[in-house]
């Protein structure tokens, strides 16, 4: 399955064969529900770049290896701007933790 960007072919990878296609670039292979995670939530604000076509999750090579690097720079400029960076760094991330200790403080447990 190829589509055209920019007027270039990109062979197009189906929703099963992205964590094979992330082991060739990384040498790590990832969950499938890693990968859905990144398609939906993202990491430090980056998602992953899909497209559906015929009703198939696809993405390419090319998207990505623009993830990691986009991921990459998110948590050095994250990194930088408040000091070293542990955990998830989402602004919805963030709310969760507060709820979380709200519901520990009203239990007496913080």
């Amino acid at each position: 399955m190829s589509t055209t960007t920019n007027g270039v072919a990109e062979q197009m990878i189906a929703s099963r064969d992205i964590p094979a296609a992330v082991q060739q670039i990384t040498g790590l292979r990832p969950h499938y529900n890693t990968i859905r995670r990144w398609r939906t939530i993202g990491i430090c604000g980056v998602r992953l770049k899909t497209r559906r076509i015929g009703g198939r999750v696809v993405t390419s090579r090319d998207w990505l290896e623009q993830f990691f690097d986009d991921v990459t720079f998110a948590r050095q400029s994250k990194s930088t701007a408040d000091g070293p960076h542990h955990g998830q760094c989402s602004p919805a991330a963030k709310r969760r933790n507060e709820r979380a200790k709200a519901k520990l403080k009203a239990k007496g447990l913080l």
